[in-house]
């Protein structure tokens, strides 16, 4: 193995881009590259009703993931303290929702957010 496979382990999964043979140093930065090769729209199951369709589509899969953290607290700490409304986010999170990608339905943001990666890797190198 050359030198700098050992310095760049972490591969994009897709066979014909660049980064499956140039590269990454860390996990983290193939899996926000991956992310790029997705191609379709992404709703999220975890979004009230209330909101508008607009308001919970995404066309990119960094975006979608984003949002998952950012409006859904998806794996924070958010178990460890209280939300300004000094109500438990622990309890308001456990709300179930289905990936728009794959039709599985999840109990809690979390699990959802631990299984979205492989998700759309799948597919991505299934086309």
């Amino acid at each position: 193995m050359a030198t700098h496979d050992l310095d760049r382990p972490e591969k994009c999964p897709v066979l014909d881009c660049d980064y499956h043979i140039r590269r990454f140093v860390r996990a983290y930065d193939r899996e926000r590259h991956t992310l790029v090769h997705y191609k379709g729209d992404l709703i999220c199951g975890f979004c009230p009703e209330s909101r508008s369709l607009a308001e919970k589509s995404f066309r990119r899969a960094d975006l979608f993931k984003r949002h998952l953290v950012v409006d859904h607290e998806a794996n924070t700490n958010r178990h460890e303290s209280l939300n300004t409304d000094g109500e438990n986010p622990a309890e308001i999170s456990e709300v179930s929702g289905k990936c728009s990608n794959c039709s599985l339905i999840f109990n809690n943001i979390d699990d959802f957010h631990n299984h979205f990666y492989d998700c759309i890797c799948r597919a991505i190198i299934n086309g």
